[in-house]
């Protein structure tokens, strides 16, 4: 009695087990199901992210720091405000500290109207291939896009208003 009772107990786990993974949807030729994206996102939208990241870009390098901190936001529950003199100080010191040879966009990434992702790396000083000093740092970005229209924040408390 026991070895039967054992014996239906693990058939009705492995044909539990097995009766699972056959709900899966397949929609592409790997039988894997493609997530829908989050958000509707135009060649528009990238372009004008990829500008405003480039307009940054260009004031760092050329040392403009508080011109481009100006240009950075930070989320207050769901409105976006200019960062403030502490805030904007603050941000113009960390760029300053981290003053690059160059500066280069690594990626991008979009999911939703308040989350995404830009990184961007600092080359520090250039060096000769034997150099063993890591001479870069990366800083994120999180595009915020608001009633049509991109800005720019930190991708860090600041971005969300502490």
């Amino acid at each position: 009695m026991r070895k039967s009772s054992l014996y239906l107990f693990v058939l009705a786990v492995a044909l539990f087990m097995c009766s699972c993974g056959g709900d899966k949807k397949k929609s592409d030729s790997q039988g894997y199901s493609l997530p829908k994206p989050n958000m509707e996102l135009s060649a528009a939208d990238t372009a004008e992210v990829i500008s405003l990241t480039n307009q940054l870009l260009d004031r760092l390098r050329a040392e403009k720091y508080d011109d481009a901190v100006g240009m950075l936001y930070y989320l207050n529950n769901d409105s976006l405000e200019a960062l403030g003199n502490d805030r904007a100080r603050a941000q113009a010191m960390l760029f300053k500290r981290f003053k690059g040879v160059r500066y280069e966009v690594s990626h991008f990434r979009f999911k939703t109207d308040k989350e995404n992702e830009v990184k961007f790396v600092v080359t520090l000083f250039e060096k000769k291939d034997d150099d063993p000093r890591p001479n870069t740092t990366a800083f994120y970005l999180k595009p915020i896009r608001q009633d049509g229209k991109w800005f720019l924040t930190m991708a860090d408390a600041m971005a969300f208003g502490d």
